[in-house]
C-alpha cells in the first residue's frame, strides 16, 4: 500500500475518464460523457457505453459532458459519471468508500475546490486529496519535480491548456488557458463552413485535424476527403481539406497557447527562466501530438521543447506515482478534512 494510502487514482478531463488501481495499472480509460434520455430526463448511460448509445439512437439521447474549461458545468452529470467508475472499478461493492486522488485544472478557485470535494465525496469517495494536472503530468513525464531548479509543463487538453513552474515540489507558478483540443476543432468547423460552404460534425473536424493538421508551416502538403453538409444545399458532400486549411484556421488557437506559455515566463525570476531552458519545456496531453506544435512554441517563446512519451497519459500515470510513493516535500496537494 503506498503511504498515502490511496485507493484509486482518477484524471477527470473533458474528453476522457480514466482510473488508476495500485497494482493494476489504468483499469478504465473512458469518455468523459453522460447520456440523459431526451423525454424524460432520466440517466441512460455514462462513457463509452454511453457515447456507443448515442450513436446507435441519436433520436432519443442527449449527451452531456459535465466540464466546461476544466470546471464542473453539471454537478449532477459529474457525480453519476464518478459515481459509476468507482461502482465499476470496486466491482459493485456500493458499501466500501475508497480514498481518491483526483486531478483538477491549474489555478483552482476555492470554489472549484469545494465543487472538486462535494462530488468526490457524494460519488463515495471516504477522503479526496487534489493534484493540480502540471504537477501529475509532470511526474508521469518522469520528470524530478524536488529538483531546485525550476521546469515548466504544459499540459494542452480538449478544452484548457495547463501551464505550470514546478520546483522542489511546489507549484512556483501556474496558469490555465482557455483553450485546446476541442476549440481547434471548432475552428477548423468555422473556417471549413465559411471558406468551402462545408458544414463538419465535431467527429469530423477533429479527424482532419488529426491527420492533415500542422502547428506551424514547412510541412509538406497534404489532404484528406472529409465528409460533410453542403450548407446550400443540405445534401452530404465530401471535400479534399488541405494542411494549409487546417493550419490557417488553428492559427490562431496556436498563438493563444503561446501566449499564455509567455505570461508564465514573464512571472518567473530570472534565474528559474534559465533553469527552464537547460531542462526543456516538456508538453503534455492528447493536443501535444499536434505536428509541429513543440517547434511552433520553442519558436514563440524562445526556448527548447520536448513532448513527452504517449503524452496523452502523463496526467494519470503522474497519479499512479503519486499514489504509489508520495513524498512529504510535496506541498501543493490539496487534502479533504
Amino acid at each position: 500500500m503506498s503511504s498515502y494510502g490511496a485507493d484509486i487514482g482518477i484524471d477527470f478531463g473533458s474528453d476522457n475518464v480514466r482510473v488508476y488501481m495500485p497494482g493494476k495499472g489504468v483499469v478504465i480509460d473512458e469518455a468523459s460523457v453522460v447520456v440523459f434520455h431526451r423525454e424524460t430526463g432520466a440517466m441512460i448511460e455514462v462513457g463509452d457505453r454511453g457515447r456507443e448509445l448515442l450513436l446507435a439512437d441519436p433520436g432519443s439521447c442527449v449527451p452531456v459532458r459535465p466540464l466546461v474549461f476544466g470546471s464542473i458545468r453539471r454537478h449532477d452529470a459529474a457525480l453519476l459519471l464518478m459515481k459509476r467508475m468507482i461502482w465499476r472499478v470496486l466491482g459493485g461493492r456500493g458499501f466500501t468508500k475508497p480514498r481518491v486522488v483526483l486531478t483538477v485544472p491549474s489555478c483552482p478557485s476555492d470554489v472549484e475546490i469545494r465543487a472538486w470535494m462535494t462530488m468526490a465525496t457524494e460519488a463515495g469517495a471516504r477522503s479526496v486529496m487534489l493534484l493540480e494536472a502540471p504537477m501529475a503530468a509532470a511526474m508521469g513525464a518522469d520528470m524530478n519535480v524536488f529538483d531546485a531548479r525550476g521546469q515548466m509543463m504544459v499540459d494542452v487538453g480538449a478544452e484548457v491548456t495547463d501551464i505550470g513552474v514546478i520546483a522542489v515540489g511546489e507549484m512556483i507558478v501556474s496558469e490555465r488557458v482557455r483553450t485546446g483540443g476541442r476549440a481547434m476543432d471548432a475552428a477548423i468547423q468555422k473556417h471549413i463552413r465559411a471558406d468551402k460552404g462545408l458544414v463538419l460534425g465535431d467527429m469530423a473536424a477533429e479527424d482532419v485535424k488529426r491527420r492533415v493538421g500542422v502547428a506551424r508551416n514547412g510541412f509538406e502538403p497534404s489532404s484528406a476527403m472529409v465528409h460533410g453538409r453542403d450548407l446550400e444545399t443540405g445534401l452530404p458532400r465530401q471535400e479534399a481539406i488541405s494542411t494549409e486549411d487546417v493550419f490557417e484556421a488553428i492559427s490562431g488557437k496556436i498563438d493563444e497557447i503561446i501566449e499564455g506559455i509567455r505570461c508564465v515566463l514573464q512571472k518567473v525570476p530570472v534565474e528559474i527562466g534559465s533553469d527552464i531552458s537547460s531542462h526543456r519545456i516538456v508538453l503534455a496531453g492528447g493536443t501535444s501530438r499536434l505536428r509541429g506544435l513543440s517547434d511552433a512554441i520553442s519558436e514563440g517563446v524562445g526556448l527548447p521543447v520536448r513532448v513527452a512519451r504517449d503524452p496523452e497519459f502523463c496526467n494519470i500515470r503522474g497519479i499512479g506515482k503519486f499514489i504509489a510513493d508520495i513524498d512529504p516535500r510535496m506541498t501543493t496537494a490539496i487534502k479533504s478534512v
